[in-house]
């Protein structure tokens, strides 16, 4: 009897730990890029990505229209949006067998910069310089994604980007 108590046990145990680490990585997941305050480049088709399950239906909401994908065997998949206007901000819910709501989402130019260190220069190291530029700026179109300087080696980060897609966090002033 100790036995087939010791049995079932151990079975209930290995189930339990097979469905609570199914449904851990049975979820959606969106790259860093595609995050609240993001800047999409207007008037181009764009196309977002993530991971899931294998075979995971994703579904996402985005402007009254519903777009549908399956992801693959490897548990990746894309949505392409048609081009769209410049404008916002916007709301995008992505389905699957959890939800993702990604806010206040622009559409616009996008302008990637790199090489000159003075281009991470923040505002609060110059508010004494520019003390009323910097207590009456109010631009909350502008946004900026500061990648780190090591983000090759974290293959996440970008991981399938074409560089269409840009996430952005609204500019911090100290």
């Amino acid at each position: 009897m100790k036995k087939t108590i010791n049995f079932i046990t151990k079975y209930l145990f290995f189930f339990f730990f097979f469905f609570i680490q199914q449904s851990i990585f049975a979820q959606i997941r969106l790259p860093k890029l595609i995050s609240d305050g993001m800047v999409l480049q207007r008037d181009k088709a764009l196309k977002l990505w993530g991971w899931s399950s294998p075979k995971e239906k994703i579904n996402l909401v985005f402007n009254k229209k519903t777009y549908q994908t399956t992801a693959s065997d490897a548990g990746k998949w894309e949505i392409k949006i048609p081009a769209q206007p410049a404008g916002g901000a916007f709301e995008m819910v992505f389905t699957g067998k959890n939800t993702i709501i990604v806010k206040d989402i622009l559409f616009g130019d996008v302008w990637i910069c790199a090489g000159q260190s003075n281009m991470v220069l923040p505002m609060e190291r110059v508010k004494e310089k520019y003390p009323d530029e910097v207590a009456n700026d109010n631009y909350p179109q502008i946004r900026n994604l500061f990648i780190p300087k090591n983000f090759m080696k974290n293959t996440t980060f970008l991981s399938g980007s074409s560089m269409q897609v840009l996430a952005a966090l609204r500019l911090k002033h100290g």
